[in-house]
């Protein structure tokens, strides 16, 4: 790769910070999920986590968390196991969040109910 087609650090990190903060990019990412997306949105979305390696990470794990709960949705976790590991996975979220998206992190600080 040439330094022509690479992305200047300073260019990527702005488009890091803009798609962590973009709600409509974890709108599509919800929808990728859910298979819900269209295919412009899919087309969308696979372009766009071709340029970005934040929200390829992030799409990444968010498909690795499905596919694990869809393959152990039969399991039963314990709750004291259920509780730590949602907070081990709230912990690493915070860590790779910017300063300014921590606040409205805080709405992970309690799993969801789970069903008896």
């Amino acid at each position: 790769m040439t330094t022509d087609d690479a992305t200047r650090p300073e260019e990527h990190e702005e488009l890091a910070i803009e798609c962590s903060a973009c709600a409509e990019l974890m709108d599509l990412i919800a929808e990728y999920l859910d298979d819900s997306e269209t295919v412009e949105m899919r087309r969308a979305l696979m372009e766009h986590a071709t340029t970005c390696d934040h929200c390829a990470r992030l799409l990444w794990s968010m498909r690795r968390v499905v596919a694990t709960c869809r393959t152990e949705a039969g399991s039963d976790v314990p709750g004291e196991t259920h509780i730590r590991l949602w907070q081990v996975l709230v912990e690493e979220f915070r860590a790779e969040c910017k300063p300014d998206e921590r606040e409205a992190s805080d709405v992970l600080d309690q799993p969801a109910d789970r069903e008896a």
